[in-house]
């Protein structure tokens, strides 16, 4: 296990998000949280076939 703690930098984010508007961004957000959802959903099915 490692010791070292991990650490986030958001400012590229930030940076490409501070222009939109708060309903855009919300909705990109949404939208990023259901692809990554559909594809967590398609690897897991998969990986159950698999094994």
């Amino acid at each position: 296990m490692c010791s070292r703690s991990k650490t986030i930098t958001l400012r590229p984010v930030i940076g490409l998000t501070e222009s939109l508007a708060k309903r855009n961004l919300e909705e990109i957000t949404i939208e990023a949280i259901r692809t990554h959802r559909r594809l967590r959903d398609a690897a897991k099915a998969r990986y159950e076939e698999w094994r």
